[in-house]
């Protein structure tokens, strides 16, 4: 299977994955399934697949004044935030353990 999701993930593609959820011998008529992962381009975290190498970060903003912006490492789950104000009075220090490289 992880050949497979490496070939959708290296063409672009999303993938969800299914399991069964319940006994083949007990299921009257379709077995029942249900999705136990999702694998995107930006969500790689598997080492086996294509796009996992280096840091992968996700962020989230809270409104607000100050706003508040959060990003986790995705593989190391380092987490951190700060405070991020359109007046450009922010405090200049970071909080939490890194500072993401953005570009």
């Amino acid at each position: 299977m992880e050949s497979y999701l490496g070939k959708l993930i290296a063409a672009g593609f999303r993938a969800a994955v299914c399991e069964q959820v319940e006994d083949p011998k007990l299921a009257k008529g379709l077995v029942r399934r249900e999705v136990t992962r999702v694998v995107t381009p930006g969500t790689v975290t598997d080492d086996a697949l294509p796009g996992s190498a280096g840091e992968q970060f996700s962020a989230a903003v809270a409104p607000g004044d100050p706003a508040g912006l959060a990003w986790v490492e995705l593989s190391t789950a380092p987490l951190s935030w700060r405070p991020v104000s359109p007046r450009g009075n922010c405090p200049t220090s970071w909080r939490g353990s890194r500072r993401p490289n953005v570009s």
